[in-house]
């Protein structure tokens, strides 16, 4: 039997789970709290756009778009956040019946998108006024929770060295990023690493994360709400131009283009 750590929630605490505060608020919104705080129920915040640098009691993590940041309950923390970008954030607070059994901040990568639906269903359905409202959110948030706990096991479990490398590419796509840092995290030399990633893979590390940076940006241009320039950015190219280049020869259409055309 896996023994139980603080790194997902306590069995049970999902059942009577309640959504208690539910705020979509972008950097012109006048509830930002930058200030050192806490809260006596669990956080919820996804990044739809923007980033922000998290700090906590022993935390200090980077977010940007995609991000879902876990706040246990009762747990000082403070963030930093550039408000003359635009950031677009929803916010949940949900109330357990119990502990939450976690002890530090989490922060996860929804690269496929799978946890964004229900954010953005959530807070709509959180608007909305009819007979069984409470019902459907019960059921979302209780969803929501067990999408959330799903995703801490998988990273909890990553054993195996490979594994651990593209998490580590997933979760860190703005950053430059080198292969000796990733032989670092695989405790391989670069070279073993990168004929092991390879056959997991058929790709090298690098290509790897060319691709995934790539496909990320293919889903920012799809909507439409910020310049190439910043996309470029959030997947870790600084020069746009080079990124323009490089999207092209991956799609054969470039950045400008994909997005005029509707694709």
């Amino acid at each position: 039997m896996t023994k139980r750590t603080d790194s997902t929630f306590e069995k049970g605490v999902f059942d009577n789970a309640k959504l208690i505060f539910c705020e979509r608020f972008t950097e012109k919104s006048d509830i930002w709290n930058l200030t050192r705080h806490q809260h006596s129920f669990v956080e919820l915040l996804y990044f739809l756009e923007g980033g922000a640098r998290i700090h906590g009691e022993r935390d200090d993590l980077t977010i940007s778009v995609f991000d879902l940041v876990v706040y246990p309950e009762n747990y000082s923390h403070s963030e930093t956040v550039d408000l003359s970008h635009h950031q677009e954030i929803i916010c949940l607070g949900i109330e357990l019946p119990g502990p939450s059994g976690l002890k530090r901040i989490h922060r996860l990568s929804d690269v496929g998108s799978q946890l964004r639906w229900l954010f953005v269903e959530i807070h709509a359905q959180a608007a909305g006024n009819y007979r069984q409202k409470y019902t459907l959110l019960d059921h979302l948030v209780r969803t929501l929770l067990h999408y959330i706990n799903q995703a801490m096991e998988a990273i909890r479990d990553i054993q195996d060295p490979i594994s651990r490398v593209i998490h580590f590419l997933r979760d860190n796509l703005s950053k430059k990023i080198t292969v000796d840092k990733l032989a670092e995290v695989a405790n391989y030399s670069p070279s073993y690493l990168d004929r092991r990633f390879k056959e997991r893979t058929g790709l090298t590390p690098i290509k790897y994360l060319d691709a995934i940076r790539l496909e990320r940006a293919r889903r920012l241009l799809e909507r439409n709400d910020m310049d190439i320039a910043r996309v470029a950015a959030l997947i870790g190219f600084e020069d746009p131009k080079y990124f323009s280049r490089r999207f092209s020869t991956k799609y054969g259409i470039s950045p400008s283009r994909f997005r005029s055309s509707g694709y």
